[in-house]
């Protein structure tokens, strides 16, 4: 058991570690904004799928599927989530065209298991409850805007992600308050 922490929260979602612990990217740096520059992330987990803790990221591997990067504010505690959708093996995992909110998107629905739309705006809200080794996690999903770079090149593989004549992303980052309560 994992106690109630951020991991066991994204296992509830459907995250967990790499096929076999095995990573063969990079580790990647984000700017958290408190006053101590780049952070390398804490861990990346793949989609399981089925739910699967032994094969399940193997397939999100070889299919492609939602990952998510975790860093941690050392200031505040909090926790930024970075999600996007790959695309299967033999594109060695390239990211396609809105690969940043369609990750996003599938990521929330993970977590509050509600059907995301594919356009929410700064008005969207989601709430939303899972259960994984003895808690329960409810989530409030609201979305953001202006915490996003508006330069497309400050974004990775930005030339993959953006629409013809479109954007990067839709600049929205959905900030999740998450309650957590010990189940019997």
């Amino acid at each position: 058991m994992r106690g109630g922490g951020i991991y066991n929260y994204l296992a509830g979602a459907g995250f967990d570690g790499e096929c076999f612990g095995l990573h063969m990217g990079g580790l990647q740096n984000l700017n958290l904004g408190d006053g101590n520059g780049n952070q390398t992330q804490m861990a990346i987990l793949r989609y399981q799928y089925f739910h699967d803790p032994f094969l399940g990221s193997c397939l999100e591997s070889i299919y492609g599927g939602n990952h998510v990067r975790i860093f941690k504010q050392q200031t505040s505690g909090a926790y930024f989530l970075a999600t996007s959708a790959e695309m299967d093996s033999t594109t060695h995992h390239n990211l396609g065209w809105d690969a940043y909110d369609l990750g996003r998107n599938n990521f929330i629905g993970n977590c509050t298991d509600v059907a995301i739309p594919e356009n929410v705006t700064i008005n969207s809200t989601f709430v939303g409850d899972i259960i994984q080794d003895g808690w329960r996690y409810t989530t409030n999903v609201t979305f953001t805007d202006g915490l996003l770079p508006q330069n497309r090149t400050f974004w990775n593989h930005y030339a993959q992600v953006q629409k013809v004549g479109g954007a990067v992303s839709d600049g929205l980052v959905a900030v999740l308050e998450i309650q957590m309560t010990e189940v019997q």
